[in-house]
């Protein structure tokens, strides 16, 4: 599987609002709630599932660039729609 299977150009956000690690994550789940890739009610939850991976070890590369994710039961195993239609 490669990474353009999971990406939604949908999800894109050019310019993030939020600046700090957890704003930021936050603000791409909104995003993905938004353009359907998630429950709207799943946001919460995997907002904080996706912060605690990150405290557990970060998955930043340097210079901006980081790829945060997480396994969550609101997702499906492809990670594009999740249970939401």
């Amino acid at each position: 599987m490669k990474l353009i299977d999971f990406f939604k150009i949908e999800a894109c956000i050019p310019e993030l609002t939020a600046t700090d690690r957890n704003g930021v994550i936050r603000e791409m789940i909104d995003k993905l709630a938004e353009c359907g890739a998630i429950a709207p009610d799943d946001t919460e939850a995997v907002a904080r599932a996706c912060i605690a991976r990150e405290n557990h070890g970060s998955t930043g590369f340097g210079k901006g660039v980081a790829v945060p994710h997480v396994k969550h039961p609101a997702m499906s195993q492809r990670g594009d729609v999740g249970r939401y239609p």
